[in-house]
């Protein structure tokens, strides 16, 4: 085994915006968080199973915004994958996936697990525009396939299925809640396809389309959109490397 580990710790101190700065500059909330974190992986080699395992705890305090009380802060988010590679042609490698992340409030403690920056792309969603999901307030396993069809061209086929770890928390990327918890938790289904062509040492295209088939919570949550349609999101993006 060829067991590879990595550790991180990250400290977030957000003081609120002063009150005579302009409103679309002010930051009205606060967060002093404290987030360690650990990784454990096995490499993906040809012929062989790998794994990997994702553990981040998050405490602290923090408040939505000036006038809010202060709640102390409670989180975790977990990641796990396993996953094989054959030695075939194109090499195909297949994985199952799970990711659970706390959300909600209890009482005075808020168990909202705040990714605190970066991107969204990881596992969750294709792009930063389309981003239904996030890694708050989630039940999700799924799986993936990945193929190299060609030295220059890699694909992968995913897909996910959606629970809210909490059913009266929000829904926090569409925006949807009921504090009642009658709507169910079921969030819905994600399939998606893309594909990545290396053109060049620093060109690459991708393409890709991410399908959501609407859950129940989705389409009876209070203020849920009357159109119960599901959701087709296509893109295409290409990347210059300097």
């Amino acid at each position: 085994l060829d067991l590879q580990t990595q550790h991180s710790v990250l400290a977030l101190d957000q003081k609120p915006g002063r009150i005579d700065q302009p409103l679309e500059q002010r930051n009205l909330g606060s967060r002093q968080l404290f987030t360690p974190g650990f990784r454990l992986f096995q490499p993906s080699r040809k012929g062989e199973w790998n794994f990997e395992i994702e553990s981040v705890a998050q405490a602290g305090k923090s408040r939505v915004d000036r006038f809010a009380p202060q709640l102390a802060h409670a989180a975790f988010f977990e990641h796990l994958q396993l996953g094989y590679t054959f030695d075939w042609h194109w090499q195909p490698r297949v994985a199952l996936q799970y990711d659970y992340a706390t959300g909600g409030q209890n009482g005075t403690t808020s168990h909202v697990f705040d990714s605190l920056y970066g991107a969204r792309r990881f596992e969750l969603g294709p792009t930063g525009i389309w981003g239904p999901f996030a890694r708050n307030n989630i039940n999700a396993p799924g799986g993936r396939l990945f193929v190299i069809p060609h030295r220059d061209v890699t694909a992968f086929m995913a897909y996910r299925a959606w629970w809210m770890a909490d059913a009266k928390a929000p829904w926090q990327p569409a925006r949807l809640v009921d504090p009642l918890g009658q709507s169910g938790d079921f969030m819905g289904h994600t399939v998606e396809l893309s594909a990545r062509w290396d053109a060049r040492d620093n060109v690459s295209l991708e393409a890709g389309w991410n399908y959501l088939i609407k859950g129940g919570f989705a389409r009876n949550a209070p203020e849920a959109p009357a159109n119960h349609d599901n959701v087709n999101y296509f893109y295409v993006q290409t990347e210059l490397r300097f």
